[in-house]
């Protein structure tokens, strides 16, 4: 009887070991998120030599990951329930990580442009896992889940 309990702990220390292994991984995708959003306020005197451009369109330019970060919202979500969060969440670091590439790769403005947009598509489904796992139901407390 007590061997089955120390089995039983394990295997819950253990799902929450993996619990918060994914937790750490969505909130650092999220820091990132955060991150890839204001890097271009920072970097305003480099990108208008780079791209010849004015005030506002770095404004543009900066814009264009909202636009694609706002639209992506619902849709991420629905994704997210309909795959599930493993496939969903790798495919769009991946392409977050495209869209920096092509931002950071780019010489025109339009370049520039699309590298946002792809980066705002990928970041959009951060957001939503994050705001899924702060859910109140789902957190399960450390005490309980190994000294049961």
């Amino acid at each position: 009887m007590c061997a089955n309990n120390i089995i039983l702990i394990k295997h819950k220390c253990t799902h929450l070991f993996r619990g918060y292994f994914i937790w750490g991984i969505v909130t650092l995708f999220y820091i990132f998120d955060n991150l890839l959003n204001i890097f271009p306020g920072a970097m305003k005197p480099e990108l208008s030599a780079a791209f010849s451009r004015s005030a506002a369109d770095l404004g543009s330019l900066s814009a264009c990951y909202l636009w694609a970060y706002g639209i992506m919202q619902i849709p991420a979500g629905i994704l997210i329930d309909r795959f599930g969060p493993r496939i969903v969440l790798t495919i769009a670091s991946f392409v977050c990580a495209v869209g920096c590439y092509i931002f950071s790769s780019a010489y025109t403005f339009s370049t520039g442009v699309v590298g946002r947009l792809l980066i705002g598509f990928g970041a959009s489904f951060a957001v939503v896992r994050v705001i899924e796992f702060m859910d109140v139901d789902t957190v399960d407390p450390p005490h309980t889940a190994c000294y049961d």
